[in-house]
């Protein structure tokens, strides 16, 4: 754990250089400098033409090099633990209801 700009930063266990940001966003500190990571969603093969669905994701490389894509709730608790994964949710869970009545 280390704090930058945002805040503190929580490392994920099993992926050296990965870190989970105050607001769930994913960041490496492989290469010149730390970034946060493009997400990406599953397509809907089902159904050609229509947008991606689904939760986002994430390509981080393991300890041992092998890459692995994972679901950033998934990353986020193996960081912070399930309670205050849980909290962060229910944190956005509500922000996002909020925001539905205002418009």
């Amino acid at each position: 754990m280390f704090t930058h700009g945002p805040g503190r930063l929580d490392e994920v266990p099993g992926f050296s250089g990965y870190f989970v940001g105050p607001s769930n966003e994913i960041y490496s500190c492989h290469g010149p400098r730390l970034k946060i990571l493009t997400t990406f969603r599953q397509r809907d093969y089902a159904r050609p033409g229509k947008p991606e669905v689904g939760r986002p994701l994430v390509q981080l490389q393991d300890d041992r090099g092998e890459p692995h894509r994972l679901y950033v709730h998934a990353v986020v608790k193996l960081a912070v633990g399930p309670d205050e994964a849980a909290r962060r949710e229910q944190r956005r869970t509500e922000q996002r209801r909020v925001l539905r009545e205002l418009f």
